[in-house]
């Protein structure tokens, strides 16, 4: 339920189970949406299957009449999402009445104008859609540059080269301490914050905002405690958590370079105890690495700026497309577009 139109599904049954069971076979170009969820706290996921399906209990099936456009009612029944989830209530899990549906009041055009909105809708949607994948995959081109230029850098208790693409006069062969130094975060309790614009950043990434500031930006941050081994990058000053680890001192390194560095390291092998995970600094600092040059960390962070204005730019264009989109939508449901 994650895309538009579904095709395929991890699991599957014979068609002996469907005839020896409760369930039953959805016909394809129906739509499906789920109704008890916690999902349901923020989206509903809706999708029109384009093969005959079966589903649990926690989905709907809406099977369209021949005066109804499958995909005109999807779009009606995704553009109510803001109505709907106002129905939702906790209970064991979070659903809403599907009475409630059936009595959505809907603009029924004739067929044909129905298929002509569906398609303005589907066209405004692909926009968005072919913008996110594009991000997407901006997104994986860091990591892909840096194994480019610097291979996979490793930890190893022994100083000993442990990869030979790794040699020559740029690179060095030192312990992770005498490059960069790791402090351990601060603590500070919710009632304490104040107001402001400087990011608390926790183990899973920022939690609020006070206005005080614990570090100075750039910054790299790796997850302490819950959230072990994850990374984080702030380009503005921050107050690392107490949950954190964060890089202190950089001792010229360039800090674009340090996160990346993280993001491809196994943190999770110097986890202080299985019993309880942690990261500890004293883990860290004495593992040698192969250490590439300034320069080299220079060009690389020229490279991912390059491509961080690229994925500014997308962003700019996801944000127009979805605000076009969601204005579409809403003239469709009023019966205006």
């Amino acid at each position: 339920m994650k895309v538009w139109e579904i095709f395929d599904a991890i699991d599957k049954i014979t068609p002996e189970a469907v005839t020896n069971s409760s369930t039953n076979l959805i016909p394809e170009n129906t739509i499906l949406l789920v109704n008890r969820s916690g999902i349901l706290k923020h989206t509903l996921p809706v999708g029109i299957t384009r093969r005959p399906v079966a589903i649990n209990q926690d989905m709907k099936a809406l099977i369209c009449s021949a005066q109804v456009h499958p995909e005109y009612l999807a779009h009606l029944v995704k553009a109510a999402e803001p109505n709907i989830l106002k129905w939702v209530r906790a209970t064991t899990a979070d659903n809403f009445p599907i009475q409630n549906l059936k009595e959505l009041k809907i603009p029924l055009p004739p067929l044909e104008e129905q298929k002509r909105i569906a398609q303005v809708l589907d066209q405004a949607d692909a926009l968005r859609r072919l913008r996110t994948r594009a991000l997407d995959t901006l997104n994986t081109l860091g990591q892909a540059i840096f194994h480019e230029m610097f291979g996979s850098i490793k930890g190893s208790k022994e100083k000993a080269s442990i990869s030979s693409q790794n040699d020559g006069p740029e690179w060095l062969r030192c312990k992770l301490g005498d490059q960069i130094k790791l402090q351990r975060g601060y603590d500070i309790v919710k009632k304490d914050v104040r107001e402001g614009e400087v990011p608390v950043i926790s183990s899973g990434g920022i939690s609020y905002y006070h206005d005080t500031v614990g570090a100075l930006g750039p910054g790299v941050i790796l997850g302490r405690k819950g959230s072990v081994g994850k990374v984080h990058f702030s380009k503005q000053d921050f107050w690392p958590h107490d949950t954190t680890l964060f890089v202190k001192e950089f001792n010229k390194n360039i800090p674009l370079f340090i996160y990346y560095f993280f993001k491809q390291f196994s943190l999770s092998d110097y986890e202080a105890s299985a019993a309880n995970p942690s990261l500890n600094r004293n883990n860290l600092h004495p593992l040698y690495v192969d250490w590439p040059a300034v320069d080299n960390q220079l060009e690389f962070s020229r490279r991912i700026e390059k491509v961080e204005n690229e994925m500014q730019i997308l962003r700019a264009g996801i944000s127009a497309s979805k605000a076009l989109f969601a204005a579409l939508q809403h003239r469709a449901f009023r019966g205006e577009l």
